[in-house]
């Protein structure tokens, strides 16, 4: 059984371009029913000087981390235990570099990496030159404000999505890349984080989650879907792999709605469509409900590597994705 955990992965304070404090940032989100935050001040840890008497205070975990801001892309680290110098980093060496932060213990990220970059946000596009996506643990396919950002979360969707069909298996994410506590907004994404544990080692239950891609993102309600074979008698959650055999025919697929969640912090339109993707495309597309929110398919496995599930619908009157789980993924 997993624990489904709201989180925010790319928060700012007064310790870099943040208007607000450590305290101020874990209250807000606090408020929004958020249960985790990452601190990922740019280009420094000392924000974390008070992260124990602020997770004390609040309730809310506090994960450290910080944002490499760089003049060739923003890169997340988070599990931080030392400070990670960004300064001798070139456009096409990265990769020695994140190797570096995997030894320390930490798990890297790409922050907004279709957002405008120069001369309108220094660096905020993406243009080092990854040599081994393996590297890269996860990515913000969706990030900043769902409506704004409409376009470039879309690039990233398919770049993502791209990288997938080539066999490799970053975790999407969302980044709010909250600078500001401001007032009360409706429809900000949260990527759920799904653990084994409320106990024990958060920072590691955290980091493993997003590693072994056991996320969903989301501006509203919970996105879950689970797979398993006719023949074994075993559920595949999102992130696990499923070995397949030649013998085996169809897929069983569930997928779930939960409408409960943070329902103070979102309101949809009535018309949503749930969409399951693969690298073969589209293979299911049906109308949802909310007073029925389980959903069944059943798939030949014949040339799947990956199934996710897409949830679509409008907010302010804008049709756009409102969530989407990260793959269950198959391996003949």
């Amino acid at each position: 059984m997993k624990y489904w955990i709201p989180c925010e992965l790319h928060t700012h304070t007064t310790h870099s371009d943040g208007r607000q404090s450590l305290m101020e940032l874990a209250e807000k989100a606090k408020k929004e029913e958020i249960r985790c935050i990452a601190l990922t001040d740019h280009n420094t840890i000392s924000g974390n000087s008070d992260k124990y008497n602020v997770m004390k205070q609040t309730g809310v975990h506090i994960i450290s981390g910080l944002e490499w801001t760089t003049f060739y892309g923003h890169m997340v680290i988070l599990g931080v235990k030392r400070y990670e110098d960004w300064r001798n980093i070139e456009i096409d060496n990265i990769d020695a570099s994140i190797e570096k932060i995997h030894d320390h213990g930490a798990i890297v990220g790409i922050a907004h990496p279709f957002r405008i970059g120069s001369p309108l946000c220094t660096g905020c596009y993406w243009e080092y030159k990854v040599k081994d996506w393996n590297n890269i643990d996860y990515i913000e396919v969706m990030s900043s404000d769902v409506l704004k950002d409409k376009s470039s979360n879309m690039r990233t969707l398919d770049f993502w999505t791209d990288l997938l069909n080539q066999g490799f298996r970053p975790t999407a994410v969302y980044g709010r890349d909250w600078h500001s506590g401001g007032n009360a907004e409706k429809n900000v994404a949260v990527t759920y984080l799904g653990i084994d544990t409320l106990n024990g080692d958060f920072d590691s239950a955290v980091l493993n989650a997003i590693a072994n891609g056991a996320a969903v993102v989301t501006s509203g309600p919970l996105l879950l879907m689970e797979c398993k074979l006719k023949n074994v008698n075993k559920i595949y959650t999102i992130g696990e792999t499923i070995q397949l055999e030649k013998s085996d025919g169809c897929i069983d697929i569930d997928v779930s709605i939960d409408f409960t969640v943070r329902k103070d912090q979102w309101r949809l339109g009535e018309n949503m469509t749930l969409s399951i993707v693969s690298n073969k495309g589209e293979i299911a597309r049906v109308p949802v409900d909310v007073n029925r929110p389980n959903f069944s398919f059943d798939v030949l496995h014949t040339g799947i590597k990956w199934i996710r599930a897409e949830l679509y619908g409008f907010i302010d009157e804008q049709q756009l994705l409102i969530a989407l789980t990260n793959p269950i993924y198959f391996k003949m």
